[in-house]
C-alpha cells in the first residue's frame, strides 16, 4: 500500500521507468540464477553424454575388430576425452589402466579398483562409465570403468560468481537506458494528450493532436479532436442560447418595469380628466352654481371627453406594441418614407409656416420593418413640426438619419425622462399646452423592440436633435 500511494506521486513517465526497471531487474536475477543452477548440471549431461558415445564408438571397434590392440584404442579414448581407463578380467583383477601413476591416494591398495564401487556412478566431481564388453582381439571379455574427473567445474562455478554480478549491472544499466527510452516513448503522448486535456477541460480548443498512423495513439487522438470539436460546438450554442435566454429575460424584466410604470402614470393621466368630467355633470344635474350653464359646461366636458379619447387611443397604441409584435424586415428607401410621413402633414407645415429641409441620397435604402420605422418616424417629425421654432432638417450621412428642429429655449431637462411615459417638458406638466407625453415612449418602445437600430436624442444650442443609426 505504501509503495502504491508513493507511485501515485510520481508522473506517468516515472512510473513506467521504475516499474520496467524493477521488471528488467527481476526478471535479470531470475535468468541469471536459474542459469548459475543449471549450467553445471546441463555442462555435466552434456560431458557424460559425449564421452559416452565416445567409450561406445571405442567399444564397438574392439568388439568388431581383432587387429586393433584394444591399449591403443583404450590410450587414444583417454587422451581425447581426459578420462581414466580402467580395464578388469573376470577375477577382478586390474589387467591394464591408462593411469600412468598408481600411487595416487584415490586408487585402493593393490590397485585392483578404483576408490568407489564399480556399481555406482561417481560423485558430480567425476563421471564414470562402467561397462563390460568381448574384445575380439583377445577373444574374451573384460571389464572397463572409465572415470572423466571434473576438477574444472569448481573452475566454472567461480567463474560464474565472478562473471553473474557484472552481467546484473551491465543489464540494470543498459536496461534502465532502455526502460526510459521506452517510457519517454510511451509517456509522451500520454502527457501530449493530457495537456490537450487539460486544456479542453478549460474551454481552450485551440491546441489539436496530430498523431500520425493507425495505433492506438492515433486512433485516441482523432477521438479526442473530434470531442474538442464537437465540445466547442456545443459550447458555442449553449453560450448563444445562455445569452438570449439572458436578453430575453432582461427583456422581460425591462417589459413588466415599463408595464408597471406606465400602468402608474395611466392612472394619474385618467384621473384628473375623470374627475373634471364626474364634477362637471354632477354640477349640472344639481344645477350648482355656475354650473346652471349647461350649455358651456356641456362644450366644456365634451373637450375633456375628447381629451380623455384622444388619450385612450395613444395608450391603445401603445398596449399594441408592449405586445410582442413580430418583427419583419425588408429594404425600406428612406427619402421614400420620409417624403409620405412630411406630404400628410404639408397643412400643418403650411399653416405654422415652418420651413423644412430634406437632404436624404434617392438610393439610402436600410433593412428594417417598415411599420415600426414608419411609427418611429412619425412621432419624431410629427414633434419636430408641431414643437419647432421655424426650422426642421431631415438629412442622412451614410447610415445615419438625423431629425433636428430649433426651439424656442434652451430646456434643461435629463434626457432619459422625455422617454418616460406622460412625461411632459412644459413646467405645468399637463396636457394643455401639450400632448399626451407618450410619443418619445413609443419610439423608445418600437426601437427596443426592433433592435439593430441605435438612437439618441440631444437638446444643445437650442435645437432638438434626434438621430437614428441603422446597424
Amino acid at each position: 500500500m505504501y509503495l502504491k500511494r508513493m507511485l501515485n506521486n510520481f508522473s506517468i513517465k516515472k512510473k513506467v521507468f521504475i516499474i520496467s526497471t524493477v521488471f528488467v531487474v527481476i526478471t535479470s536475477l531470475v535468468i541469471y540464477s536459474l542459469l548459475y543452477i543449471l549450467f553445471p548440471k546441463i555442462y555435466l549431461s552434456n560431458k557424460e553424454s559425449i564421452i559416452n558415445s565416445s567409450l561406445e564408438d571405442t567399444l564397438k571397434i574392439l568388439k568388431e575388430d581383432s587387429n586393433i590392440d584394444y591399449r591403443y584404442a583404450l590410450n587414444e579414448f583417454s587422451y581425447n576425452n581426459g578420462s581414466q581407463v580402467f580395464v578388469f578380467n573376470d577375477k577382478n583383477d586390474l589387467e591394464y589402466t591408462t593411469v600412468k601413476d598408481l600411487n595416487k591416494p584415490f586408487f585402493r591398495e593393490g590397485n585392483k579398483v578404483p576408490p568407489q564401487n564399480k556399481d555406482i556412478r561417481g560423485s558430480r566431481s567425476e563421471i564414470k562409465i562402467k561397462k563390460r564388453v568381448y574384445i575380439k582381439s583377445i577373444d574374451e571379455y573384460r571389464e572397463i570403468i572409465s572415470i572423466t574427473p571434473l576438477g574444472y567445474k569448481k573452475d566454472i562455478d567461480d567463474v560464474m560468481t565472478i562473471i553473474l554480478p557484472i552481467m546484473l549491472v551491465l543489464t540494470i544499466i543498459i536496461g534502465s537506458i532502455i526502460t526510459y527510452i521506452y517510457s519517454k516513448t510511451i509517456s509522451n503522448p500520454l502527457l501530449k494528450i493530457n495537456s490537450v486535456c487539460k486544456a479542453i477541460a478549460k474551454k481552450d480548443f485551440s491546441k489539436k493532436l496530430d498523431f500520425q498512423g493507425v495505433d492506438e495513439f492515433a486512433e485516441l487522438s482523432k477521438s479526442i479532436n473530434l470531442i474538442s470539436e464537437n465540445l466547442k460546438e456545443n459550447i458555442l450554442k449553449l453560450e448563444k442560447a445562455n445569452k438570449k435566454l439572458k436578453l430575453d429575460i432582461e427583456k422581460e424584466k425591462l417589459q413588466d418595469r415599463r408595464r408597471r410604470d406606465f400602468l402608474r402614470a395611466i392612472s394619474h393621466e385618467l384621473k384628473t380628466p375623470i374627475t373634471i368630467i364626474n364634477g362637471q355633470i354632477e354640477g349640472m344635474i344639481y344645477n350648482i352654481g355656475k354650473y346652471k350653464d349647461r350649455d358651456k359646461y356641456l362644450n366644456q366636458t365634451l373637450k375633456s371627453v375628447n381629451k380623455l379619447k384622444k388619450l385612450t387611443s395613444e395608450i391603445i397604441e401603445v398596449s399594441k406594441v408592449e405586445e410582442e409584435v413580430k418583427v419583419n424586415k425588408e429594404l425600406v428607401n428612406i427619402k421614400d418614407m420620409v417624403l409620405d410621413i412630411v406630404s400628410s402633414r404639408e397643412y400643418l407645415i403650411n399653416k405654422s409656416k415652418k420651413h423644412l429641409d430634406i437632404s436624404i441620397d434617392e438610393e439610402a435604402v436600410v433593412y428594417i420593418d417598415r411599420s415600426i420605422l414608419e411609427k418611429v418616424l412619425s412621432n419624431i417629425i410629427g414633434n419636430s413640426i408641431k414643437y419647432s421654432k421655424e426650422n426642421i432638417k431631415i438629412f442622412m450621412e451614410e447610415n445615419i438619419l438625423t431629425i433636428e428642429n430649433d426651439i424656442f429655449k434652451e430646456l434643461e431637462v435629463e434626457i432619459d425622462k422625455l422617454y418616460e411615459a406622460f412625461y411632459r417638458v412644459e413646467e405645468s406638466r399637463n396636457s394643455e399646452s401639450g400632448g399626451s407625453g407618450l410619443g418619445l415612449y413609443i419610439v423608445k418602445t418600437f426601437l427596443e423592440l426592433h433592435g439593430d437600430i441605435k438612437y439618441k436624442l440631444q437638446i444643445k444650442d437650442n435645437k432638438f436633435i434626434f438621430k437614428l443609426e441603422f446597424l
